[in-house]
């Protein structure tokens, strides 16, 4: 039975599927998974609790802060605070919370420091220190309040408290709380999220506080009149707010719906801001939202992705996310559903961002009264994936070698007070400012990525909150250069996302211009392979039953209890990367295995790397080409590696299946130690019936079809799956998996190294149906003429020597004899195959890239 607690996958751009099992569909292009349970962090070995009807546990507070460790790893350091009291506001006399610390690093392992402070409004400012506000100041009199705060300046290794600050108003105040959040300006001016009972209200209302001396004194935002701005005005009574920068800049407050009720919990409001808080818009309910996101202690943040994530709680602890600016949030999802009185969770809740889509939620089980006590903090993990796909680990990939930055890069500024500013900042996963490669007035980023990728999307981030111009390039060679991105004047607080036709590029090139200091906060690309990294992570270990999590665009292979065989793992499980399909087989009744159906073609070629950690003897695992065969998708061509015993010695053999049962093709096999990955490359082919297997870029063999040549029309997809039911215990990582089209000459071969035909340049092959490229060699334009050609529907193919096609166009010649032009820029120098196909003729040519 599912745990009723845990939220299952949710494709927010397609479906959510509840623990219910009901299907909701959004409009939000997210993927979100947390199936990741609740951990209960605090406290631990029961300490802190007793019998004492004032002991509970609630109110979590988290700061991240970014940091480097003793090797030079990244990792975000979380500061929680907690407090010990019952939600009252008026305590019997004796009874005061007590205020209590803790820290991990990336959410980790939690220890309960001696050193405390209050997290709910902190920042790590510019200047390298952190503030840290008290909840709520003392009493002096309806003017003036003092207020503790405190300071770090070693990264929340100790604090300073403070007694001398202060909040002042004109106005006769009769309640302040400092709630939460904090925001800092360019030039040192803070912000902070405050709920104020003047005199002249009958109820607490959400106002922004302002401090320009480091946040020692602060007092309200006024108006040309003097009059303090009321962010929800005369309407609604509001408490309880939360706000943050959006990527467009703009400030975005949301705020508890006040009632005097607190068995009653209204639909959240929020209001935008575009003049750092002088105005703001017409309070309403969360577009797309609505009053379905109803509760108390709201807690939003700015992913480094460009997301806007918000979590509340009361009666359920829900979160719901926005790609917009907030102008649109998805339907939220309860993460800790309502389990009625005694057990419902207090409501007070928070979010922080551990890397660019992970974020760790927080809240307390603060109304559990029940024996045995179970008053606690915990926490939960929740991904929150964009829809691009394929990103490229380059955190890791520059950790293991597998990535260079260029020694002509200059945004390589470093500060012994900033640690985390530094070249490979640009990857870290962090848009904070000092998470960034540095320079100043103008500077260049340059990354080598050691081998072609097929590029098709990059993410930016220029430094956080200043104005900067930057270029970004790619180039096959590292001497044509191809702009993909310009941006004038822009700013930044999260990635910024372009995407395009796939490049050929090995290098990567920003230069970016501004005053002053400028910099890169963070780089992102994203290529045409599976590279499983902005998938869904599995939370358990390799061989426990996972959720049933799959990267986009794949589905289950067989019955539906193939699900529980085949996830994503994380945590360095991919080739040179953090992440990798995994396909285990836990079962002696099932089959694990997953599907990927992509554009139908009669020539495919499938690519992929493999690591097999453990396949028992007699078991196995296969890698399948499906195809169309009387109109029903089946497997054309069949691979497995079989693991064979003979004289107590074990081998892997890959064999292919024609049809007539499994023959070893040549003398490959596959090892299995677990740690070596091994490059797979099958070419197929319907014109001949036949597939190339190719291991670490060598031929292996060719093989026959599985099916029944006669009626396959069209590859379609591919299959990873353990083969057969009787085993189990077999253990596969997947990885970099790219399934493309093949282009093949007129005497239907495949257009590879080992078996084109020479060919004059610029030289038709047929006199009759003729194909000219000119200018030939080229490295920029190129046209494409055709003679005694027909007319109507005309493909042009390029493709490499490798048979990968590069570029596809499709077009109607209006005439017998047609030209085009298009672009070669990004291809990398060499020879190229353009094959023309109208009606049932195939024309070839080459052409020279220099």
């Amino acid at each position: 039975m599912k745990n009723p607690y845990a939220l299952t996958l949710a494709k927010l751009s397609l479906s959510l599927v509840s623990a219910a099992g009901v299907t909701h569909s959004y409009a939000q292009s997210l993927t979100i998974d947390a199936t990741s349970p609740r951990q209960t962090i605090i406290p631990s070995n029961g300490q802190d609790l007793s019998a004492t009807t004032y002991n509970y546990v609630r109110v979590p507070a988290v700061l991240a802060i970014d940091t480097v460790g003793p090797t030079g790893d990244f990792f975000r350091s979380l500061r929680l605070s907690w407090a010990i009291y019952i939600d009252s506001a008026t305590l019997p006399p004796g009874i005061e919370p007590k205020l209590k610390t803790g820290y991990a690093n990336d959410g980790v392992s939690w220890t309960v420091s001696a050193n405390v402070a209050r997290f709910g409004s902190a920042i790590k400012l510019k200047n390298g220190k952190i503030l840290a506000l008290e909840f709520k100041p003392t009493y002096v009199d309806q003017h003036n309040f003092p207020l503790v705060y405190y300071t770090s300046v070693n990264n929340g290794a100790s604090y300073t408290k403070h007694t001398d600050g202060m909040v002042s108003f004109t106005q006769t105040v009769l309640g302040i709380r400092m709630h939460k959040d904090m925001i800092e300006e360019p030039d040192g001016t803070l912000y902070t999220c405050a709920y104020i009972r003047y005199s002249f209200s009958s109820n607490f209302r959400t106002y922004v506080l302002k401090s320009t001396d480091g946040g020692k004194t602060w007092g309200p935002m006024l108006d040309g009149s003097g009059n303090p701005i009321e962010i929800a005005g005369t309407t609604y009574p509001t408490d309880e707010g939360t706000f943050t920068r959006c990527p467009d800049g703009s400030w975005l407050m949301i705020m508890k719906h006040s009632t005097n009720d607190p068995d009653v919990t209204l639909p959240l409001l929020y209001s935008r801001s575009t003049d750092k808080g002088q105005t703001w818009s017409t309070p309403t309910t969360l577009p797309g939202a609505g009053s379905a996101a109803s509760g108390k202690n709201p807690c939003l943040i700015l992913m480094p992705n460009g997301v806007l994530a918000l979590t509340y709680g009361t009666p359920d602890v829900e979160v719901t996310f926005s790609t917009d600016n907030g102008n649109t949030w998805t339907t939220p999802v309860a993460t800790f559903p309502d389990p009625g009185t005694p057990k419902r969770p207090s409501g007070n809740t928070w979010v922080a961002p551990i890397g660019p889509n992970t974020l760790l939620q927080f809240g307390d089980n603060y109304a559990k009264t029940i024996n045995p006590n179970t008053q606690a903090i915990w926490q939960k993990e929740i991904e929150i994936v964009r829809p691009e796909q394929n990103r490229i680990d380059l955190k890791t990939k520059y950790k293991t070698g597998a990535i260079t930055i260029s020694p002509l890069t200059t945004l390589n500024a470093t500060f012994p007070s900033h640690i985390t500013a530094r070249a490979a900042a640009a990857f870290d996963g962090s848009t904070n400012y000092w998470a960034s490669a540095i320079g100043t007035n103008s500077g260049v980023y340059q990354l080598d990525l050691q081998q072609i990728y097929h590029i098709k999307t990059v993410g930016v981030a220029l430094l956080f909150g200043k104005q900067e111009s930057a270029t970004v390039e790619l180039s096959p060679d590292g001497t044509t250069w191809i702009p993909v991105k310009t941006y004038t004047n822009a700013t930044h607080y999260c990635l910024n996302y372009t995407s395009f036709s796939p490049i050929n590029a090995r290098y990567v090139r920003v230069t970016v211009n501004g005053s002053g200091q400028i910099g890169l906060s963070e780089l992102e690309l994203y290529q045409t392979a599976s590279t499983f990294e902005n998938n869904a992570a599995e939370a358990n270990g390799d061989t426990n039953w996972p959720h049933g999590i799959l990267p986009t665009g794949y589905t289950w292979a067989g019955t539906s209890s193939t699900r529980y065989g085949a996830y994503i793992a994380k945590d360095n499980h991919g080739y040179q990367s953090d992440r990798a399909l995994c396909i285990y087989d836990g079962s002696s009744t099932w089959m694990a295995g997953v599907k990927k159906t992509e554009g139908a073609s009669t020539n495919k070629t499938l690519e992929f790397r493999c690591r097999p950690a453990a396949i028992p003897v007699g078991g196995s695992f296969s890698w399948r080409i499906l195809g169309t065969a009387g109109g029903t998708q089946t497997t054309v061509f069949f691979f497995a590696v079989f693991a064979e015993s003979s004289g107590g010695t074990t081998t892997y053999k890959i064999k292919a299946n024609n049809g007539s049962g499994w023959t070893q093709v040549g003398t490959a096999t596959m090892p299995v130690s677990g740690s070596v990955w091994k490059l797979i490359k099958v070419v197929a082919n319907l014109s001949t019936n036949t597939a190339s297997l190719y291991v670490d870029g060598v031929l292996a063999g060719t093989t026959g079809m599985y099916t029944n040549p006669s009626t396959t029309t069209n590859l379609t997809g591919f299959c990873f799956a353990s083969n057969g039911t009787a085993t189990s215990g077999e253990l596969i990582y997947f990885d970099d998996v790219d399934f493309y089209d093949t282009a093949t000459g007129p005497n239907q071969m495949t257009t590879t190294q080992h078996n084109i035909a020479p060919a004059a340049i610029d030289k038709p092959q047929n006199n009759t149906f003729a194909v000219t490229v000119s200018p030939n060699p080229s490295n920029n334009i190129v046209n494409v003429h055709i003679e005694n050609g027909a007319k109507g529907a005309t493909t042009i193919l390029i493709s490499d020597m490798a048979g990968r096609i590069v570029k596809r166009l499709n077009y109607n010649a209006d005439t017998e004899t047609s030209s085009i032009s298009f672009n070669i820029q990004g291809y990398l120098p060499g020879v190229y195959v353009v094959t023309v196909k109208q009606n049932n003729r195939t024309v070839q040519t080459k052409l020279s890239v220099n």
